[in-house]
């Protein structure tokens, strides 16, 4: 009665959380301006000519593992498809954002929602910083056994300056060789990379 008045203001953070209850749990389709800017920067790699060119032929042909792609670029980054990867609030692991080999990176993955790629995330131990700016990141399995085409793109508009071609390519890339960015040497040894 004699004390202060306190005020406290609701938390303004991020939403991002992994929602307890799988029905809560929604992958977002890209809408707006991301969409419209993801949309441009697919159809000018598909009409550049780049995923057909005498260099990207050498290269991919170079080695016997690549030569397998390269006839599936131009149907990889065609049938992909984008999801607002900051919306988008079900498990890293749902999502195909593992391959399911490393059971260390399986439980982890089971329990970080694809916004915490994106956004701070807020899990059961508090706020939790993604580890750098990402614009995209992309499924290298299916976990439904269906088709990999899945990439989840940032709707910052200060990180979707840097949605390009290339970002496109590389996503494709995940989506047709089941491969994450980094591939610890560990990994390498013990499942089989």
């Amino acid at each position: 009665m004699e004390g202060v008045p306190v005020f406290g203001l609701a938390d303004r953070g991020s939403s991002c959380t992994l929602p307890e209850n799988v029905s809560d749990r929604q992958k977002v389709a890209l809408t707006g301006a991301a969409l419209t800017q993801y949309n441009s920067e697919k159809q000018a790699l598909l009409n550049s000519g780049s995923l057909t060119c005498a260099n990207c032929g050498t290269f991919f042909n170079g080695d016997p593992t690549r030569a397998t792609y390269y006839s599936q670029l131009t149907s990889g980054v065609t049938n992909q498809v984008p999801y607002d990867g900051i919306q988008t609030n079900i498990s890293q692991y749902d999502a195909g954002l593992s391959d399911g080999k490393n059971p260390v990176d399986v439980r982890i993955k089971k329990k970080i929602p694809v916004c915490a790629l994106f956004v701070p995330f807020h899990g059961p131990n508090g706020v939790v910083k993604p580890g750098g700016i990402t614009t995209a990141a992309s499924q290298t399995m299916a976990p439904s056994g269906g088709s990999v085409t899945d990439t989840y793109i940032t709707t910052d508009p200060s990180v979707l300056a840097s949605l390009t071609q290339g970002t496109i390519l590389h996503e494709t890339l995940h989506n047709l060789t089941g491969l994450p960015d980094f591939v610890p040497t560990q990994w390498r040894q013990d499942y089989g990379y």
